[in-house]
């Protein structure tokens, strides 16, 4: 069943009734604003419902309630998204992004700075972020997941490929556990330049970092290599045993 937000931008995109309220230097869009496709070298700002028509380039992008990109989004600077995002091409931002809610994207999503995401966060493809990225409630990737920096995800994961980050934390609060009941999934392989920390979760692939701590009611089914220090919960299921290796053998 789709969520009702999601429902709310369908019904945007088949609405020709939209009433656009705009300044420029920040150019301001308040209410219900259609965006033709192209490229608006400004600071955007929308407030209300946004519909962005085709593939589109702007400066910076801040939205305050739902925004929909039927193309390609370019944003050249900060992308802030408070409520509903859905984006049906591929991503690429500049600086850093912020969504503090939902957050739906098709294609690729290349960040060249960090990412916070609060609420759902879901990507039919790779996400590549240089800097670190943040996760707090639940994360669905359906491809490679990597950062050039820290990754962490407080919540549920489901991500179908691999993950590759300078430390890895995949964890639950006491009040994200009461919320999700399902562990996290991973489908592929983990690997860390230095630490990965993991709980509550399942891992079909690999495992490889420095320090490797594998929580309680995890499960993991590929292997673990680890060069300095392995702590595994007592209720963690192995199926295979832990392998020390160097630190050049990790590096490679």
């Amino acid at each position: 069943m789709k969520h009702s937000l999601f429902k709310e931008v369908e019904k945007m995109e088949n609405d020709d009734g939209f009433k656009v309220e705009l300044s420029s230097k920040p150019m301001q869009f308040n209410g219900m604003a259609k965006i033709p496709a192209g490229e608006m070298p400004y600071d955007i700002n929308i407030n209300g419902f946004g519909k962005i028509q085709g593939d589109f380039k702007c400066d910076s992008l801040h939205a305050n309630g739902l925004l929909s990109a039927k193309g390609k989004l370019e944003v050249r600077g900060d992308l802030q998204v408070d409520g509903l995002f859905k984006c049906n091409d591929s991503l690429k931002v500049t600086n850093n992004v912020n969504f503090g809610g939902m957050g739906k994207i098709n294609s690729n999503v290349t960040i060249n700075g960090e990412l916070n995401a609060e609420g759902a966060f879901k990507c039919k493809a790779d996400v590549f972020v240089t800097e670190k990225a943040m996760f707090a409630g639940s994360a669905k990737i359906n491809g490679n997941f990597t950062s050039q920096d820290n990754l962490t995800i407080k919540g549920r994961a489901s991500i179908y490929g691999n993950i590759v980050g300078k430390n890895i934390t995949i964890s639950r609060t006491e009040d994200v556990k009461s919320f999700f009941n399902r562990k996290s999934r991973i489908y592929g392989n983990l690997a860390a330049q230095k630490d990965i920390i993991i709980d509550d979760i399942k891992v079909e692939g690999d495992i490889q970092g420095q320090n490797v701590n594998i929580g309680e009611n995890s499960i993991i089914y590929g292997k673990i290599f680890y060069v300095d220090e392995l702590n595994i919960d007592k209720d963690a299921y192995l199926e295979n045993d832990p392998i020390q290796i160097s630190l050049e053998e990790l590096h490679h």
